[in-house]
């Protein structure tokens, strides 16, 4: 059993699952998967959620909201004491019962600085892969480490465009009020000569403006953005 503790800000903070049931090692609920403390819930007139996870679908969210126990034991505005240090979902008819896979990246929006504590077991498998489509993806390293973003391998998706002059392939790091990007060059085109020429670069990710190779630690618990226009996937060791 392990669990990482990340401070979430006022806002939007963009998170990652890097755990699985213990024993099993399948995806976890989001209602084991991701605990709260000092967060507020429901808004005071507990009409909306002042806490939110949103799972990306592939081209939208799905949004879940978070109550305090307080407040769902609350009988004159609430009364609904299961649903106290939970994720329920938006409408608020149900508690949340939703996958977080590890290697999934989330995003946890709210009201005020708190913790979000990731809990559950490492993946034992030593190597993972995770399955990248075409458009953006919102993935975090399955393990629970600060990782360099070289050690974001990748298999299969493109790097630079054919004429050479923008990326195919992206990683786009959330700053807490907008993006880093980093493109991906393949070995070949880093050997291209006529086109590129800088073998140094191959199979790296580099800066946006292509001045050099990124140096940038991504944290444990941490979810980020690949966006590429091909099929494959990026793998991380533990």
């Amino acid at each position: 059993m392990g669990y990482t503790k990340v401070t979430v800000n006022p806002g939007l903070n963009l998170l990652g699952s890097s755990f699985v049931q213990v024993g099993t090692g399948e995806a976890l609920d989001i209602n084991d998967a991701i605990k709260v403390s000092g967060l507020p819930g429901l808004t005071e007139d507990f009409s909306d959620f002042a806490t939110m996870v949103k799972l990306w679908t592939g081209n939208g969210y799905r949004t879940y909201g978070y109550v305090t126990a307080e407040q769902a034991n609350d009988e004159e505005n609430w009364g609904w004491p299961e649903s106290g240090d939970k994720w329920i979902l938006e409408d608020m008819s149900d508690i949340a019962a939703v996958q977080v896979p590890a290697g999934d990246g989330f995003w946890v929006q709210t009201t005020q600085e708190g913790t979000i504590t990731l809990v559950g077991q490492v993946p034992a498998e030593a190597e993972t892969a995770v399955n990248i489509i075409p458009g953006l993806n919102l993935v975090s390293c399955p393990y629970t480490k600060d990782i360099n973003i070289q050690d974001v391998k990748v298999n299969g998706l493109p790097g630079l465009t054919e004429d050479f002059s923008d990326f195919a392939t992206m990683i786009k790091l959330w700053t807490g009020n907008g993006y880093k990007t980093y493109g991906y060059v393949t070995t070949e085109q880093a050997n291209d000569e006529e086109n590129w020429g800088w073998p140094e670069s191959g199979d790296k990710w580099i800066l946006e403006d292509m001045s050099d190779i990124a140096n940038v630690t991504i944290p444990a618990g941490a979810g980020f953005w690949i966006q590429t226009t091909g099929t494959g996937s990026v793998t991380f060791t533990k």
